[in-house]
């Protein structure tokens, strides 16, 4: 199955924070307040996948607050922090994500986003995994796909175009 026919299965998709919808780069201001950057781009990319009928869930080994929380509020989606162990995670989450619904969610119609070794074992349970140009070598070996553009740099909103576009193909 190529990288297209998997996409056209995913109902949701999760982004790791940090090198994913960041760059990984952190500031640090002398109260110890952190900032990081998220590009614009990536975010009105969001909105639109959502509305080709895919749902979208950040996720982070970070404990709050973090400066995600901010941002996933503004683009209404739900943030899951102090994530450490991904897989065990990601199997939760899509039962909760299940309940309730006509047809249930299989990991199979999922799309996971990563970037380091962190999230290599998540990435390797899903339908469609995928890691930004600059990911480390673990994330980019599972993955199905890797971006053109690096985290923090538009991979998420090329990730968001080719799922409206596959959806839109099948």
């Amino acid at each position: 199955m190529d990288f297209r026919e998997r996409a056209q299965a995913v109902r949701l998709l999760i982004l790791d924070v940090d090198g994913v919808l960041t760059d990984g780069r952190v500031w640090v201001g002398p109260d110890g307040q952190e900032w990081v950057a998220f590009n614009r781009r990536d975010g009105e990319g969001i909105p639109r996948v959502r509305q080709c009928g895919v749902e979208v869930a950040f996720v982070t080994g970070e404990s709050p607050p973090t400066p995600a929380e901010r941002r996933a509020e503004k683009l209404r989606v739900r943030l899951f922090p102090g994530v450490k162990d991904k897989a065990d995670w990601l199997e939760a989450i899509v039962r909760e994500y299940s309940v309730g619904r006509l047809r249930p969610l299989a990991l199979a119609e999922v799309a996971y986003m990563g970037d380091d070794e962190a999230d290599a074992g998540a990435m390797a349970l899903v339908g469609f995994s995928i890691a930004p140009a600059d990911a480390h070598l673990s994330a980019r070996q599972v993955a199905h796909w890797v971006t053109a553009k690096r985290g923090g740099r538009g991979a998420v909103r090329e990730v968001c175009d080719l799922l409206c576009e596959a959806r839109a193909a099948g």
